[in-house]
């Protein structure tokens, strides 16, 4: 094919050469009322290089339709995956990449002072079709995140593992998408926050270390969205979910209970829903609720329920959240008994402000700054039932209530970048038995 059509080009090309070559032609003599002024358009010359360079194109182009129209007929080619086209089609539409690092040095009590690097993430996002898309996040444990809040890693995973995984399709914009995957389960608000540049403390409340043990993600399937009933805004969100292990204990929660992807050992699913409501612009409720087999026989049974509020009035952040959770009790897979009660909350109000002697000295590129001043109070127990009686111990998992008193200074120079420094003043058993306060100084931006 290829010889062919070059032959019929050279062929081409030598009849237009030919026909260009002007033959002699006697003039006819002016009329007398001609003008003598000569034609004032000249005749263009035709650029021979760029047609060859066209119809070789061409030549290509159909070369590429023959082969896949003998290889698969109408159907894609397969091929090796590597050539520029393939790598291409792989990965079509706008594919946005981002992520988010942490750093800062943790001071704690009668400890040296330790410079960690908690946990980066890296996240992609990337249209697959009109109402298809796919999102991810891979998270990457650094040093000393169990200094800064009892270790964000999730089981089994190691120290780089996959947060979120998911393909959403979307049914009806806004109102109905699906969604599968591996997914943040929806209990409460702080487990839907991942991203750490949006925080002014770093330290996550004792609630959502032991009850709500985020990140908290789970493989499944469910459906979101929302809409507004009049002035109300109304969001949800559902799932259907792998479910916990029996991995709880009065020491560390319900945290050894998540399981890795692949990892379910029974064949009842725990269900997972959220539904949020904004009455008017700024203030945000929730009511999340889950329910979950944790036994092999399916017998033992985890519940949990939560609400927990949020109220933007520009200066004033109030958030506040509260969780209950509730088991069958029996020995968890550790060995240890597994409590039935366990429960705990947190509240926090951050005052943001820009004093105008530092707006007066900021660049113009860094005039949206603002400081934010916080004081959040959270607190667990992960055996309500146990009467907490270890005097002595100097572990502060052996206790099973734990309250929280933090107070922080955060610089936001842009919305995507904080500076931190926070104090956190923490008990055991409503007393001061264990010095285990910490002071933690970090910075995180996002991309």
């Amino acid at each position: 094919v290829v010889c062919a059509w070059l032959s019929f080009g050279s062929g081409a090309f030598a009849q237009s050469e030919e026909s260009t070559t002007p033959s002699p032609v006697e003039s006819p003599a002016p009329e007398p009322d001609a003008s003598p002024l000569p034609d004032s358009t000249p005749t263009e010359p035709r650029d021979l290089g760029a047609e060859i360079d066209a119809l070789r194109s061409e030549v290509e182009r159909l070369r590429e339709t023959v082969e896949q129209d003998v290889e698969t007929g109408d159907s894609e080619p397969r091929r090796t995956g590597l050539r520029s086209a393939d790598l291409s089609a792989r990965a079509p539409g706008r594919t946005r990449f981002g992520g988010v690092g942490t750093a800062g040095a943790v001071l704690a009590e009668k400890e040296h002072a330790q410079f960690v690097v908690p946990r980066p993430a890296l996240f992609l996002f990337a249209p697959v079709g009109d109402r298809v898309s796919f999102g991810g996040e891979v998270s990457l444990l650094g040093g000393g995140a169990d200094l800064v809040d009892a270790d964000r890693g999730m089981p089994g995973r190691g120290d780089v593992f996959l947060q979120y995984g998911a393909v959403d399709l979307v049914l009806v914009p806004e109102l109905l998408v699906l969604r599968g995957g591996l997914v943040a389960v929806p209990v409460g608000r702080t487990n839907l926050l991942s991203d750490e540049s949006v925080e002014d403390l770093l330290i996550r409340p004792a609630h959502a270390l032991y009850v709500v043990p985020t990140p908290w993600s789970d493989v499944g399937g469910g459906i979101l969205g929302g809409a507004y009933l009049g002035r109300t805004r109304v969001e949800w969100q559902g799932y259907v979910l792998s479910g916990p292990s029996a991995g709880i204990d009065a020491r560390t929660g319900l945290r050894s209970s998540r399981q890795a992807p692949g990892s379910d050992r029974n064949s009842d699913k725990a269900l997972a829903g959220r539904v949020l409501v904004e009455p008017v612009r700024g203030l945000e409720v929730g009511l999340s609720g889950y329910t979950g087999a944790y036994s092999p026989g399916g017998r033992g049974r985890l519940a949990l329920g939560a609400v927990d509020l949020g109220f933007d009035a520009g200066p004033i952040l109030l958030e506040s959240e509260a969780v209950y959770a509730r088991t069958d009790g029996g020995i968890g897979s550790l060995g240890l008994p597994i409590p039935k009660t366990l429960y705990g909350g947190s509240s926090r109000i951050t005052w943001r402000f820009l004093p105008e002697f530092l707006g007066a000295v900021l660049p113009p590129a860094l005039q949206g700054s603002s400081i934010g001043v916080s004081v959040r109070y959270s607190f667990v127990d992960t055996d309500a039932d146990d009467p907490d009686e270890t005097p002595g111990a100097t572990d502060p998992n052996a206790y099973t209530r734990r309250d929280r008193l933090s107070v922080g200074l955060a610089l936001r120079p842009v919305p995507r970048c904080v500076l931190r420094a926070e104090y956190e003043y923490r008990t055991e058993a409503a007393s001061d038995l264990v010095e285990d306060d910490r002071a933690v100084l970090s910075a995180s931006a996002a991309f």
